[in-house]
């Protein structure tokens, strides 16, 4: 599984969690269909982030890929990770500045 590098503790706990329920039933059980853990980035937001259409087609390649199994795929915006974050505290921080003003 992908390392969890989200900032929301709670949000990481569940993912982790599911990447090792994913690997479990994929390499440890008797399944009897195809299983892939989509690890996406930031979908339709503000900051750099992928579409919903463009984890539909991958979801689409994913299903029709004949013998190939892809047992999990990371898919986000190729801008730099610290970056978005940095965006986003900036944006956060002033939505609290102004939250206090208006008290």
């Amino acid at each position: 599984a992908q390392p969890n590098i989200s900032l929301g503790y709670l949000y990481s706990a569940q993912k982790a969690a599911l990447n090792h329920l994913a690997n479990n039933l994929t390499y440890n059980s008797d399944k009897m269909c195809r299983i892939t853990t989509m690890n996406l980035g930031l979908l339709e937001s503000k900051w750099p982030s992928i579409s919903y259409k463009q984890v539909a087609l991958w979801v689409n390649t994913i299903m029709n890929g004949g013998p190939i199994e892809v047992n999990d795929i990371t898919l986000s915006n190729p801008t730099n990770y610290r970056e978005v974050q940095k965006q986003k505290e900036k944006d956060y921080d002033t939505v609290l500045r102004k939250h206090r003003t208006d008290k």
